[in-house]
């Protein structure tokens, strides 16, 4: 858990120099488009940063190889941020989307019943930045918890 915390506090002064931070990281590596969209597992962690100046669109997709339900919870570092999380079918057709709540410590995207495919996910900052963690599953909800299933709670 200590490791996957440095890894976030040290992401913003590496993102410049390395592609991801760990295994569970995909930020930077030019994904700010669909055609570039990186790929994500779909039960598992995915770290990245959006900021509305400078790298406001982060695209990432996820293969379902049979219909399934598939949760996303979104935690973002900063709780100011203005952003918009969305799921789109491969036909560019959009499934769900939601804005970002600070009130709330994590926004979710739930999709039903999805057919085999490959889905997109579309996080954009309207306003601010902040590395932001995924947390996908497929069939059941996720626990709560950005942490790789540690519910204690998030460092401030």
């Amino acid at each position: 858990m200590y490791e996957r915390l440095l890894c976030l506090a040290l992401l913003p002064a590496v993102v410049a120099f390395a592609p991801s931070c760990g295994d569970t990281s995909a930020a930077g590596a030019g994904d700010g488009e669909i055609q570039t969209a990186l790929p994500m597992e779909p039960n598992g962690l995915l770290d990245d940063r959006v900021d509305a100046d400078d790298d406001p669109d982060d695209w990432k997709f996820v293969q379902v190889d049979q219909q399934d339900d598939l949760f996303l919870l979104f935690f973002f570092d900063n709780p100011r941020i203005q952003a918009e999380v969305a799921l789109y079918t491969g036909a560019g057709n959009r499934v769900v989307s939601t804005r970002h709540d600070a009130a709330n410590e994590y926004d979710l995207l739930q999709a039903p019943s999805l057919a085999e495919g490959r889905y997109y996910v579309h996080v954009t900052a309207s306003s601010g930045s902040s590395v932001y963690t995924i947390r996908s599953s497929m069939g059941q909800m996720p626990l709560m918890s950005s942490d790789g299933g540690n519910t204690e709670p998030r460092p401030e």
